[in-house]
């Protein structure tokens, strides 16, 4: 099964996590936003399902060269892997088309994962792209991975028009202007497209699961890319029952994007390559007693600042009962508040939706809820330890406004709580790494129990 843990002293279950979002040849306006936030955003995907970080590899813009990528799936992977190990490839950036030049497509097309040394290119008299990792290839390698059980993530599409121009806005994501994760040939270079073969998806060792149909493209944005986002919330969705398949993921990932994104923008993730392999469960280890991707990232925020003190009124609370937490700093500067739960989600609890004003003084106390805030925190599920951390810059930083979740038709989160975005998490390390005197920070532990006399 899917989930099987891998045997022996030398296996391991490894991920290859390759994005391009720069391109070294600037002049083909290839270039994408947020693929540096989905490597982020994947790292914790991975970790999540089971593949630990130092078992997982990332190839990210001018290191995912056709040459690098080829190398590091021959080494790290087929000659790294049993097939007792777990395989994961997740790849982020321009699906394009080709014109065949072996004779084995019926279309007369390639498709192509786009690298970061893709270059134009004439062959036969036709024009075509170097630098570009070809279905064909891509499945003999897939065959050659050891590995019963690789599973192929796919954010890019393989159709469409000119990505050159952005698609317009995405309100309930936030963000001002999409593009297309298609890089076409030159105008009247390649035929129409009748069909489209999703990359690596022959075979009977692995699963893939693709951001769209064959007519429909993919979308990023300078907050990532949709179905990377969508990946993150579909295993968010499954963390209370423990395990994930292939296919809720599918499912969980195409809900989300039909939540998001309407008409002719919204695309439909595809299951694709051994379907007997979408309902293996794999296990999502439990984060009661704290612990994940998100807890320790935070933790590392506050490592070594010290500045700022945070305390709640007990460490324990039963289901229901009134929360309240006061954060005292010997800085002025910025406030943001963060906490990371049992579910895995890190969550920006202040600045909010009731309350943005930020500004605090040298010797400031701050009690949240604030007496501005319409809400209360209210102990409830999912039951187990919560970390709470609180940072103080000099540096203007508000990531209430940088937070995920569902906005309203004006790009308003809706949410008086909005979720720490991978985009603001990297703003604030970068705030950190630029000035250790501009920045203070504390955390604090509380516990969430079903009722007061189970809460030990």
């Amino acid at each position: 099964m899917f989930a099987l843990l891998a045997t022996g002293a030398q296996a391991e279950d490894r991920a290859l996590l390759i994005g391009v979002g720069q391109y070294r040849d600037r002049g083909m306006g290839a270039d994408l936003p947020g693929i540096e936030l989905d490597i982020g955003v994947m790292k914790d995907v991975a970790e999540s399902l089971g593949f630990k970080p130092a078992a997982t590899k990332v190839l990210l813009n001018r290191e995912a060269t056709l040459a690098a990528v080829r190398q590091t799936l021959q080494q790290w992977l087929v000659d790294g892997t049993t097939a007792t190990d777990r395989v994961l490839i997740y790849y982020s950036g321009h699906g394009t088309q080709l014109p065949d030049e072996d004779g084995d497509e019926d279309d007369g097309l390639d498709e192509a994962w786009t690298l970061h040394d893709m270059a134009p290119a004439r062959r036969n008299g036709r024009a075509t792209l170097d630098g570009v990792l070809l279905d064909d290839e891509l499945a003999a390698t897939l065959a050659r991975i050891p590995s019963r059980q690789v599973l192929v993530l796919v954010d890019a599409c393989h159709s469409g028009t000119s990505t050159r121009s952005g698609l317009g806005v995405l309100p309930r994501l936030g963000v001002q202007q999409a593009m297309a994760k298609y890089y076409p040939l030159p105008q009247g270079e390649a035929a129409p497209v009748p069909t489209v073969k999703r990359l690596g998806v022959r075979g009977d060792n692995h699963l893939a699961v693709s951001a769209a149909r064959d007519a429909e493209q993919s979308l990023t944005t300078e907050r990532g890319s949709v179905f990377t986002m969508a990946l993150r919330e579909a295993v968010a969705a499954r963390r209370e029952a423990g395990q994930v398949s292939m296919r809720e993921l599918w499912q969980e990932s195409s809900t989300f994007i039909a939540s998001r994104l309407d008409g002719p923008l919204r695309f439909h993730p595809q299951l694709d390559g051994n379907l007997a392999m979408a309902d293996w469960p794999v296990p999502l280890p439990s984060l009661a007693d704290g612990g994940g991707a998100a807890w320790r990232k935070l933790e590392q925020l506050a490592a070594g600042a010290g500045g700022v003190r945070v305390a709640f009124r007990q460490p324990r609370y039963a289901e229901g009962a009134p929360m309240q937490l006061e954060v005292r700093t010997a800085q002025a500067g910025h406030l943001n508040v963060l906490s990371v739960g049992p579910d895995g989600v890190p969550l920006v609890l202040f600045p909010n939706g009731q309350h943005r004003a930020q500004a605090v003084k040298a010797g400031a106390v701050v009690k949240l809820p604030t007496p501005s805030m319409k809400i209360g925190f209210t102990a409830g599920r999912p039951f187990g330890a919560t970390l709470v951390v609180a940072v103080v810059t000099r540096e203007p930083l508000d990531l209430h406004t940088l937070a995920d979740g569902e906005h309203d038709e004006q790009g308003v989160l809706r949410e008086v709580v909005g979720q720490l975005s991978e985009r603001g998490l990297q703003q604030l390390q970068a705030v950190r790494a630029k000035s250790a005197k501009g920045y203070a920070a504390g955390t604090a532990l509380v516990r969430v129990c079903p009722a007061a006399g189970e809460c030990r």
